[in-house]
């Protein structure tokens, strides 16, 4: 995480695996998420580098997460053909869709 006002640079470690992507949260805007060819999806703190949460989404790599826009919630999709919402500020999965039992389109 580089700021550019400071020239302050920080290195968040616990993928094992490449980082697809990330998103900081609206909300919070200390706290980014980031996900990962290993299936997961992490909550960090930016300011301190901590690790806050570490959420094991799935078994194949994440291939898109949106966040909602209030921040509360976010969706992933993965290689393991299924999508998955979490509720963020309760720490809780949604009801998984199976792509492989459907050829229907999810909405989140």
């Amino acid at each position: 995480v580089w700021r550019w006002q400071s020239g302050e640079g920080r290195v968040l470690k616990g993928h094992k695996e490449q980082v697809r992507c990330f998103s900081l949260l609206s909300h919070s805007p200390t706290r980014l998420l980031s996900w990962s060819f290993d299936g997961t999806v992490k909550v960090w703190d930016v300011e301190s580098g901590e690790k806050l949460q570490d959420i094991e989404a799935h078994r194949g790599a994440i291939l898109s997460c949106h966040v909602s826009p209030d921040g509360c919630f976010f969706a992933t999709t993965s290689a393991d053909k299924t999508a998955k919402p979490v509720d963020l500020l309760n720490h809780q999965p949604g009801r998984q869709a199976d792509s492989q039992r459907t050829n229907l389109p999810v909405w989140m």
